[in-house]
């Protein structure tokens, strides 16, 4: 006894020694703790310092760096959401529901998937998502920089966590930026955005802001933020310089009205406390632009819309040239044209109010109406522990690659190693053979390789010198950790970008005119993501006219883990997403696919077989249990939805449907004892509004409720999708199937676990 007291004693001096305190699994859970592996002692759960959404959760070795804290915010019962000290990213199970599947990081998020179940299990915690009752699972890996799983529940000292709670040692930052904590609705800018001005408050003080009235502190709400409480007069607090054109954002939340007609807002171009613009809420349930001129104030756009007190918004100001725009959670609401202010600061406004403001964020726009064109804009700087390398048109070989003596693109790959960036400088770089990006050269998880556009140019790379080929693609990468952003590659003899490797961001990538695929994932490729991309007007003459090209595919034996979020196809011979013979569940969110199948594009070629599907798949019976969400079908020659004989369970949850040949068609139920799943989809003018088996599960969909017709969206101008992408590479802000008030399609849908407005989820792809 007396050794096992004193064996005890020495464990507790060397964690009061470490600056940790290991918490009971009994205990009320509040503040920052490290979670280290039962089963593998030495790891701890990590974010990685990585800040995109649906990123990999990950573990490393005996750290102590602020990517391995995590907040503990209580939901409600033993729910709580898990929030990077670093990042301020939560752990997320993203929807997965197959054991086994990798959890990821999302910012700003409140679902179901990013809740976790706090188990005691002796003196350790087990975690259970909320929305698929999975466990965090360690899977016995010692790596760094291994996955955290997500599996069924077992007694395996894999899925059991200790918690550390960080006590009076200064942990050691990891290598990566300034801890930030992301926007809402519009991402923080990264990637070619020029941010301006930020702010989240985490400092614990507000030093970089001037106010005018009011009672003004910083306070925690989940995070840090900036509460006005006084509600006996104009408040105001301003920061920044006097910029032209620009974007302000923040979110905001009310706490309570001293009256009738009271309100609270963003400010931009902001002179003095007597002009300047904003976008504001009242309590008469109004949302307006407004400008306030030698302190009287006037209307220029407003529109019926309530605020609740006590809940977040976010919102945006876009002053750009003479126009303003007005978004609310990432949606455009008002609009307004007004010169009388060309440049100012930003800021907020409580009229007779208390609130909170936090996530501020100013983004550079540019002068004018911008040139439409599908090619995102470039990327801005990536941290990099590394060298970095310059390639252009006029790059030699026998340059060392810097930026007064640039390289070429094959001799930069041939030289770096992970950590190492890649900027290709603006011009039409021209090939007549493959690059392949082999195995041999890959990143890792900590120090990914980047190939990147150089800030504010565009580089072009052309193969029309190739010949049309199986074999003949752009870039082959098989190499991993890899992220390739702000590229754009035409004219390939086969695919444009071909990926055998894993762990890869494609991000901001643009792919026309190649004789295969745009962009294709096939055989080992895995945990890839493809994030605001576009691929468009791809057509084979080899063998079957019109029936290999794609915009994007993952296919042919695809590995898990593969995401395509925020991207485009259109005007593609054959399918816009083909996931043919796919048995790896594939998540698709937020894609638009449209015009897809048409053979006037490509002047109308005898025997032409491009089949026009927006979104297939499956194929040849192969069971694949993919998931799509919040995508948009429309002008395809074939279906917009297709099953294509995949016999596996696929889930479908707000996706909109309109003017294919047929829009939804699933007449099979799954064999692999799984079901089918529609929920909260849209379904418009066409000769199959949705087909769907016996036993799917049918909740919210528009097919069950009435008839949706063209009149019940704000437009139907289907050209609108093409318009060019916001500053941050995201998909364009527009009317297009977006739904009016009036109609059963606002409120119409069922509760998925998933925030919405009103009384209830909106059907189809947006929520007003």
């Amino acid at each position: 006894m007396k050794r096992i007291f004193k064996w005890n004693l020495i464990c507790a001096m060397i964690l009061l020694i470490l600056g940790f305190t290991a918490t009971s699994a009994n205990a009320a859970y509040s503040g920052y703790y490290q979670l280290r592996n039962a089963g593998r002692t030495t790891m701890f759960i990590d974010g990685m310092g990585r800040a995109d959404n649906g990123s990999d959760l990950s573990q490393w070795a005996n750290t102590t760096h602020y990517n391995s804290h995590w907040e503990f915010i209580r939901v409600s019962g033993n729910y709580y959401q898990l929030k990077n000290r670093s990042t301020g990213l939560f752990i997320d199970g993203m929807r997965r529901t197959s054991s086994g599947s990798v959890c990821g990081q999302w910012a700003n998020t409140t679902h179901y998937n990013a809740q976790w179940e706090v188990i005691p299990d002796g003196n350790n915690i087990r975690l259970r998502n909320r929305a698929t009752g999975l466990y965090l699972d360690g899977n016995g890996s010692t790596t760094n920089g291994a996955n955290l799983l997500q599996r069924s529940g077992s007694s395996s000292a894999n899925q059991r966590w200790t918690m550390i709670s960080i006590g009076g040692a200064t942990p050691t930052p990891a290598p990566t930026p300034t801890p930030t904590k992301p926007a809402t609705a519009t991402p923080t800018p990264t990637s070619g955005q020029s941010a301006l001005f930020s702010d989240n408050f985490e400092s614990g003080n507000y030093n970089n802001w001037t106010t005018s009235s009011g009672t003004w502190s910083v306070v925690a709400d989940g995070s840090r933020t900036l509460r006005q409480s006084n509600t006996s007069a104009n408040c105001y607090a301003y920061a920044g310089s006097s910029w032209t054109n620009y974007s302000v954002q923040a979110k905001l939340k009310v706490l309570s009205y001293n009256g009738s007609n009271r309100m609270a807002g963003l400010m931009a171009r902001f002179q003095d406390t007597n002009n300047f613009y904003f976008l504001r809420f009242s309590n008469s349930n109004q949302l307006e632009i407004r400008k306030k001129v030698n302190g009287s104030t006037t209307s220029l756009a407003s529109k019926s819309y309530t605020c609740s007190a006590g809940s977040w918004y976010t919102l945006r100001l876009d002053v750009n040239g003479n126009t303003l725009i007005a978004y609310v959670n990432g949606v455009q609401q008002l609009t307004a044209t007004d010169s009388t202010f060309a440049s100012g600061r930003i800021g907020v406004t409580f009229n007779y109010a208390s609130g909170q403001i936090d996530d501020v964020v100013v983004t550079a726009l540019s002068g004018g109406a911008p040139t439409p064109t599908p090619t995102p804009r470039p990327t801005a700087t990536p941290v990099t522990n590394g060298s970095i390398y310059y390639v252009s048109p006029s790059g030699t070989s026998s340059n060392p690659g810097t930026i007064n003596q640039p390289t070429t693109l094959t001799s930069a790959i041939g030289k770096v190693v992970p950590g190492d960036t890649i900027y290709m400088r603006g011009g039409t770089y021209y090939f007549s053979s493959k690059i392949t990006i082999d195995s041999g050269r890959s990143g890792t998880a900590s120090k990914p390789i980047t190939l990147i556009a150089y800030p504010g140019e565009t580089p072009i790379l052309d193969f029309s010198a190739q010949a049309e080929q199986a074999g003949n693609d752009g870039i082959r990468l098989d190499a991993n950790y890899w992220r390739l952003i702000g590229l754009t590659l035409r004219k390939a003899g086969g695919n444009g970008f071909r990926v055998h490797g894993s762990y890869n961001v494609l991000e901001r990538l643009v792919a026309y005119e190649n004789r295969l695929t745009g962009i294709h994932l096939e055989g080992p490729a895995a945990h890839n993501l493809v994030k605001n991309c576009d691929s468009y007007r791809n057509f084979n003459l080899r063998g079957r006219v019109g029936n290999k090209a794609d915009g994007f595919a993952c296919k042919e034996a695809v590995g898990p883990g593969n995401q395509f979020v925020g991207c485009r196809a259109w005007e593609n011979s054959d399918d816009g997403f083909d996931l043919w013979r796919a048995p790896n569940t594939v998540r698709i969110e937020n894609c638009w696919s449209f015009g897809n199948g048409n053979p006037a594009v490509f002047g109308n070629p005898a025997n032409y077989e491009g089949a026009g599907n927006g979104f297939k798949l499956g194929g040849d019976y192969i069971a694949g249990n993919h998931v799509v969400i919040r995508c948009l079908a429309f002008d395809n020659k074939g279906k917009g939805f297709d099953h294509n004989n995949n016999t596996g369970a696929l889930t479908l949850r707000h996706n909109t449907a309109y003017n294919n040949d047929r829009n939804f068609v699933f007449p099979n139920n799954p064999q692999n004892g799984g079901q089918y799943v529609f929920q909260n989809n849209c379904s418009a003018v066409s000769n199959v509004i949705a087909q769907t088996p016996s036993g799917a599960l049918l909740q919210g969909n528009s097919w069950q409720i009435g008839t949706v017709t063209a009149n019940m969206f704000y437009s139907v101008d289907t050209s609108l999708a093409k318009n060019p992408r916001q500053a941050d590479g995201s998909l364009p802000i527009i009317n297009l199937l977006r739904p009016k008030p009036g109609t059963f399609l606002i409120d119409g849908g069922v509760n998925i676990g998933e925030p919405y407005n009103g009384s209830a989820p909106d059907i189809g792809a947006f929520e007003y």
